[in-house]
């Protein structure tokens, strides 16, 4: 929208406080559609209202929407679950309980009157059902549930929905409901997958389910337990999440659960197309205290980064503890963990939104823990992602001092035309509450973006093809290549290049946004080819495992990634170690051969090792030393690549040699184990004989 349609950007709305029922407007913002858009308050007059006089009421913060009264408490949770959507022609619906009806429908945000509609469209009769709805750009899914697992008339259900934009209505699809389980559940979640699949996971009895659509959406498979380490030892109340995400030639389907037993947050993931029985485990975190069951899982859709963001809970208790926490799953199926809100700061209930437009993600969460009060928000950027202290932004407060609890929104990515709309609930009125923030941008983008190479070759390599991903600060980006100085041509990512010759070699790209800025400083990497040479000897790894100062009781021998440091500044260590028999020629050179899943600025160094130590009993606290000065020091290391580390001097010929990478940075290098899928990115010992 225009500069004249937007007179400023990201504004909760605010009402000033007045007879309940009759909440009035404090300041209108000019809009394109004045019947039809936001009244809004700007953010510095949240300051006025907060320093109007001694003993005046505090200002209502966001819209008092319909009575709940007769559906269970909490009607906008589960955590993982959304209540609404929005539609191409910028209307927001929820699903919404309709005291007057007695039953669950779809409502229509009035955003001329303030008000939601109920539309008549039913959802759910059962008042003790909670739902989650998806709305995949042409049909509406909603996955519902009561909450009795011994009773049939709780089962859940899976409705299929058609909308006509023209009279903004929804049609039930023929054959819909489909019923999907037998009895219900805490709290059932669903997506969709690239090949058209809707999957759906909830937990029961202690584990986790998965079922999901076949030769139609009519059609699904029985639930079954996930079978993965982990999702069979659960607290009653523990839950699951599940959310479609992947880069565009690697989509996949994966599933998080909280596991408080195992004080652990669990996640697995499944290649779309893949048989049911394949399934890859890679926990989001597993420590002491750091596991809650509080979800909210979200996916930057259609976007090569293919990441994947979940906002969960800890049960920490020191005050400056993390309470809240964003979890991102990288390209390198690397999780890196995020602080939102501390112990102190007191937040529940934590669900995020991503505005990929303007390159920015929201998590908004009630405060306080757990019985709610207000609603507060915190933005990041996407590229660098950061949350500073406190409370953050106020969205939703009422001047009656009731609980606001429980905000929900929808799956989607939000953007400039849709802006951002909540929906919470007030247990102690029984009404909904909701607000809206304003995402517009009001300037034309004049910005470039930033290009980055995500993975490819560098240093010194044998082989003569090469291959690179990449990816743009912006959405919908396309892209320019060039290798060796040719002139740039149009290409995509992954881009590939095969029989190179020996020698050096430089690949650029750059990328240009949808406003035809083009980044001006193209992303470059350079490498060596290096012919291989006749007489070399490569010793696959026998053992390897990491240890964590974090976690000093714990092995982690059976892991498929050797980490140094956790990315919390707290150091974590790999072991190695390599028998070498049968060789007779002199060593030229040595050197251990590692894949990096991702960057660090500063790689670690190379020791070896002072002291036996076992695979699988190898931890912080029995760790043996490392000895003298490092062998290698790696400096810079990108990810997605081999990295060689230089122990020449180490090496003499047959024997068992041990070594040590130890940390030089704090961003959590994580490197491939023996236990690693891929063959031929488990570490080796490659010995060059003269």
């Amino acid at each position: 929208m225009s500069a004249a349609e937007r007179s400023s950007t990201e504004r909760p709305m605010v009402t000033l406080a007045g007879p309940r029922g009759h909440r009035r407007r404090a300041w209108r913002t000019p809009r394109r559609n004045p019947g039809a858009r936001s009244v809004i308050l700007a953010l510095g007059a949240l300051a006025a209202i907060a320093l109007a006089a001694p003993g005046s009421a505090a200002a209502s913060v966001g819209f008092e929407g319909p009575s709940f009264s007769g559906a269970s408490s909490q009607p906008t949770g589960e955590k993982p679950q959304s209540k609404a959507w929005v539609t191409p022609d910028r209307v927001w619906w929820a699903n919404m309980y309709n005291s007057l009806a007695r039953r669950y429908e779809i409502h229509r945000l009035d955003r001329a009157t303030r008000k939601w509609v109920a539309t008549g469209t039913v959802v759910d009769t059962r008042s003790n059902s909670k739902a989650d709805a998806l709305w995949d750009g042409g049909k509406l899914y909603v996955a519902t549930a009561g909450t009795s697992a011994t009773s049939s008339s709780d089962s859940a259900r899976v409705l299929r929905y058609s909308y006509n934009s023209s009279t903004r209505s929804w049609t039930l699809d023929s054959s819909f409901p489909v019923t999907v389980t037998t009895g219900g559940m805490k709290a059932i979640v669903m997506d969709k997958d690239s090949t058209g699949r809707v999957w759906i996971t909830y937990t029961l009895s202690g584990k986790v389910y998965f079922a999901h659509s076949t030769t139609s959406e009519t059609a699904w498979t029985a639930p079954s337990v996930l079978p993965v380490s982990g999702a069979s030892n659960l607290l009653s109340e523990d839950i699951s999440a599940v959310a479609a995400y992947g880069t565009p030639s690697d989509r996949k389907i994966g599933v998080m659960w909280s596991n408080q037993i195992d004080q652990a947050m669990y996640f697995a993931y499944h290649r779309d197309g893949d048989p049911d029985s394949s399934w890859t485990s890679n926990p989001a975190i597993k420590e002491s205290e750091i596991a809650d069951d509080h979800i909210n899982l979200r996916s930057l859709q259609a976007d090569e980064s293919g990441r994947l963001f979940a906002a969960t809970k800890t049960s920490l208790n020191a005050a400056s503890a993390p309470l809240i926490l964003l979890h991102v799953l990288d390209q390198g199926n690397v999780w890196k963990r995020h602080t939102f809100g501390r112990v102190q700061e007191d937040h529940s209930r934590p669900m995020v939104m991503i505005d990929r437009q303007n390159n920015h993600l929201y998590v908004f969460a009630s405060q306080p823990c757990c019985g709610g009060g207000q609603v507060y928000y915190k933005r990041t950027s996407l590229s660098q992602i950061s949350f500073s202290d406190g409370l953050g932004t106020l969205f939703m407060q009422d001047s009656a001092a009731n609980k606001i609890n429980n905000p929900t929104s929808t799956k989607q990515e939000v953007n400039g035309d849709s802006d951002i709309v909540v929906i919470a609930g007030v247990d102690g009125t029984q009404r909904y509450w909701y607000n809206e923030l304003d995402l517009g941008s009001g300037t034309a983008d004049t910005t470039p973006p930033e290009t980055t190479i995500d993975s490819g070759p560098s240093g010194t390599v044998t082989d003569t093809s090469a291959g690179f991903d990449f990816s743009s600060s912006e959405a919908n980006s396309t892209f320019e290549c060039s290798l060796d100085i040719a002139p740039f041509t149009s290409c995509a990512s992954p881009k590939a290049y095969t029989g190179l010759g020996s020698g050096s070699h430089t690949f650029q790209v750059r990328a240009t946004d949808s406003a035809g800025n083009v980044d001006a400083s193209p992303a470059s990497r350079t490498w060596t080819v290096e012919s291989t040479p006749a007489n070399t000897q490569t010793f696959a790894v026998e053992a390897d495992a990491y240890v964590s100062e974090a976690r000093p009781s714990l092995n982690f021998g059976a892991a498929t990634r050797l980490n140094t440091d956790d990315g919390n500044g707290r150091d974590e260590h790999s072991y190695l170690r390599f028998n070498v028999s049968g060789v007779s020629r002199p060593i030229v050179s040595a050197k251990v051969r590692t894949y990096a899943a991702n960057k660090s600025v500063n790689g670690p160094a190379i020791f070896g090792v002072d002291g036996a130590w076992s695979e699988l009993g190898l931890t912080w606290a029995t760790r043996p030393p490392a000895v003298g000065a490092p062998s290698d020091d790696k400096g810079s290391v990108q990810g997605g690549t081999y990295v060689d580390f230089d122990v020449t001097p180490m090496v003499n010929g047959d024997g068992s040699y041990n070594f040590v990478l130890v940390p030089n940075s704090t961003d959590e290098l994580a490197l491939a184990a023996r236990e690693e899928a891929t063959v031929d990115r488990r570490p080796t010992l490659v010995l060059t004989l003269g």
